[in-house]
């Protein structure tokens, strides 16, 4: 599994992208036969989803604040809850919907910076 991260940023790096599907707040960006990109936000933020790994897998979960939606939007697409979620490093719009991902059975990956700053942020509130 270590492995995934890298994976698909091979895939995003050399893939372009052939199908693009548009929603109110989402942008969804078919880079593969199993790989998409959603890009969200003002500054169209990226989140990584991978299907067939499981059910799937997420790279970088964006916002808390925007943790409903976009576990919504993510569900929506993967048919499901995503099995997996991958934080490629500790910046807040990296991990910030990993509890909402988890509370629905997720897996969290990480490393532990990542997740030492996820838990101290989570403490303050």
């Amino acid at each position: 599994m270590p492995l995934a991260p890298a994976i698909l940023a091979f895939l995003l790096a050399f893939a372009g992208p052939s199908v693009a599907q548009i929603s109110d707040e989402y942008r969804w960006l078919q880079l593969g036969e199993s790989v998409s990109l959603l890009q969200l936000g003002p500054r169209l933020t990226n989140v990584g989803v991978v299907e067939g790994v499981g059910s799937g897998l997420v790279v970088d979960s964006y916002l808390s604040s925007q943790a409903g939606g976009l576990v919504q939007e993510v569900n929506n697409h993967l048919g499901g809850s995503p099995d997996f979620v991958v934080t490629t490093h500790s910046h807040g719009d990296h991990w910030g919907a990993n509890a909402a991902f988890a509370a629905q059975g997720s897996q969290l990956i990480a490393q532990r910076s990542a997740i030492l700053v996820e838990q101290a942020f989570q403490s303050l509130n």
